[in-house]
């Protein structure tokens, strides 16, 4: 998502009309909705609009602007849709994001085919944990880079327990890779349900809906916790950009945080 949104806010900054682009996966694309009240690409081609794909710039360097800059103004009057590149990056703020995506996920019509496993009358926590493709290579940096061991997430949901007054159940949700003897550090925790068999959107949207997310690094559970409305418990190594609020803790990489943060912002939100 964080390359998907260079699109809209260069558009807006350099006074152009955003046009869409289909994400490369169809259920994808069609679960976050984004394209909807959006003119396409495809439908401006019918319209007889060129494309024309400008050359990945530095969001830094005016420079690499002013030359795609240029390449624009070189078609004034000519119908043309110009194409940035795949990987081109863009310079906004994480509430910039969150309030662009948040409302585009919360109009879109397929929250209506949502299929939210959480019990509205429970307090409800759901804590991704990254498994899958970052244990196939140990040597691969870039996926070691991703890891949080077991006892990071228990050392955080322990923390969280400690502290947690609600008045009422608190249920906990892990959506994982794997299977429970993977995870033996959480048999201690009652109301802890397993959610490995449920599909990456389910997954996705259940995140948004939690009242507590206790996040991975990775962007598979950091876009729903800007979409989310509770509490976001993150990595402060994550290399995304997290909101100024005080609704984002930050936790080192022993799992530990301020607890005088939680019990400040659960003062606003209980």
């Amino acid at each position: 998502l964080d390359v998907w949104c260079s699109g809209p806010f260069i558009a807006r900054d350099w006074g152009l009309k955003f046009a869409y682009l289909p994400f490369s996966k169809e259920r994808w694309d069609k679960f976050l909705g984004f394209g909807e009240e959006e003119i396409s690409v495809e439908e401006l081609k019918k319209r007889g609009c060129k494309v024309r794909k400008l050359p990945l710039f530095d969001a830094h360097d005016n420079i690499s602007i002013d030359l795609n800059k240029r390449i624009i103004s070189s078609y004034s009057g000519k119908k043309i849709v110009f194409i940035a590149e795949v990987d081109q990056p863009y310079i906004y703020t994480p509430e910039e994001k969150t309030e662009f995506i948040k409302n585009k996920f919360m109009s879109a019509s397929s929250r209506a085919d949502d299929m939210i496993i959480l019990d509205r009358s429970n307090y409800n926590i759901t804590i991704h944990i990254r498994r899958g493709d970052i244990m196939s290579d140990p040597t691969n940096q870039n996926l070691v880079m991703r890891y949080l061991s077991n006892a990071y997430y228990d050392n955080v949901l322990q923390q969280v327990l400690k502290i947690l007054n609600v008045g009422k159940p608190i249920h906990i949700y892990i959506f994982s890779q794997g299977k429970p003897e993977d995870f033996p550090e959480f048999n201690k925790y009652d109301n802890l349900h397993w959610c490995f068999d449920v599909s990456a959107q389910n997954s996705f949207a259940n995140m948004v809906y939690s009242d507590m997310i206790i996040t991975s690094k990775s962007s598979f559970s950091y876009d729903p916790a800007l979409m989310n409305e509770g509490i976001k418990l993150c990595p402060k190594s994550f290399w995304g950009h997290y909101p100024k609020s005080k609704e984002w803790i930050l936790c080192e990489d022993d799992g530990s945080f301020d607890n005088n943060v939680l019990l400040d912002v659960l003062k606003t939100k209980l």
